[in-house]
């Protein structure tokens, strides 16, 4: 950074052009490692099926290359509460590839609506719970990838693999009604990645972000049972 500017990189900064540089600074840097692993990945095996998280779910918001967005296979993203697992699903289904999406390897507390968890935990989600995740995911054409964490010597137990069978059986049962599923939406809710591209750039604060106000407009219509899918400006057809 020091190199390209003639400063050193800034912890915080109320400038905006300068904020702009060390963001452009950052994506930089992760466009390049994506496209040598990516690369790299397709010497050894073209067919090898290829994702990395946020795939899809981000590339506007953070200006992915097109070049470098045509080697993912699927898209990717993490979602754990059922209200972001139905907003991320909704976006991501929206666009042009298929998609999967990763839950918590265990979870923590468990409030209606809200569970907080973690990757680190040895204890598994409950079964009842990833059967609600993957009825959302489903529903929205989604793949669910349901964590579990290893022990030190790499031990998987009978117990955890059993307590994800009702959750996969629910979907292997709905897969016949699933099948070339269309949504035919009564509202249609928009969410626009250049403004929020915008918004982060001029703005320190995350609470000033235009994500959180289409997610609080997700959260009222899901808790309202409305049908509307979520949509990106670009799409707008």
């Amino acid at each position: 950074f020091r190199t390209q500017h003639g400063r050193d990189l800034p912890r915080k900064t109320n400038d905006a052009g300068l904020r702009e540089k060390v963001f452009r600074f950052g994506h930089d840097g992760r466009v390049a490692m994506l496209r040598d692993v990516y690369t790299l990945i397709r010497k050894l095996d073209p067919n090898l099926i290829i994702g990395s998280n946020g795939s899809g779910y981000y590339d506007r918001l953070i200006d992915t290359p097109e070049t470098l967005n045509e080697f993912a296979t699927y898209y990717s993203s993490e979602a754990k509460s059922p209200h972001y697992q139905s907003f991320k699903a909704k976006l991501m289904w929206s666009l042009d590839k298929p998609y999967q999406m990763h839950t918590y390897g265990s979870y923590q507390t468990m409030q209606p609506g809200n569970a907080i968890g973690t990757w680190v935990d040895w204890n598994l989600i409950p079964a009842r719970y990833m059967e609600i995740s993957a009825a959302m995911l489903s529903a929205h054409s989604g793949r669910l990838v349901i964590g579990t964490n290893l022990t030190p010597d790499g031990s998987l137990f009978d117990g955890q693999i059993e307590a994800m069978r009702p959750a996969l059986t629910a979907v292997r049962a709905r897969e016949p009604w699933l099948a070339g599923l269309r949504s035919v939406p009564n509202i249609a809710l928009v969410y626009d990645a250049a403004s929020e591209h915008v918004m982060r750039v001029k703005n320190q604060s995350d609470d000033l972000n235009i994500l959180a106000e289409t997610r609080g407009l997700h959260d009222a219509l899901f808790d309202g049972s409305f049908h509307f899918d979520l949509v990106n400006a670009a799409d707008l057809k």
